[in-house]
């Protein structure tokens, strides 16, 4: 499946060029997709939605911006017409998500043991 991803930005009046190219490194930075989580085998739909929603806490009990970490986008696949949500993260909200799920499968283990040198 070919996805096309989309992005909405809101224009928020008065944001200035300096606020908008943080904007956009923050968002250049999310390149971890929750959906492609799914189809590694990581867990469920469900189970992944659910440790995204504590790492958005985590960073809102840590006083951390979750919207520099965390973006909502929209697929759509052109040729079967089907769009779905998905979410974008970065590096470290990745590594946020991946701590606060409850990885029980095999293939989730053998991945997160490749890692454990992060």
């Amino acid at each position: 499946m070919e996805a096309i991803y989309l992005t909405h930005y809101t224009p928020k009046p008065g944001l200035d060029a300096f606020l908008a190219f943080e904007d956009a490194l923050h968002q250049s930075q999310c390149c971890y997709s929750l959906q492609k989580c799914v189809r590694m085998g990581l867990g469920s739909p469900e189970d992944l939605l659910e440790a995204l929603e504590k790492a958005v806490r985590v960073c809102a009990l840590a006083g951390i911006s979750a919207r520099h970490h965390f973006r909502k986008v929209y697929l759509s696949d052109p040729q079967s017409g089907v769009s779905l949500v998905d979410w974008l993260m970065s590096k470290r909200g990745f590594h946020l998500v991946i701590m606060q799920a409850s990885l029980v499968n095999e293939q989730a283990a053998k991945w997160l043991w490749e890692r454990a040198d992060w």
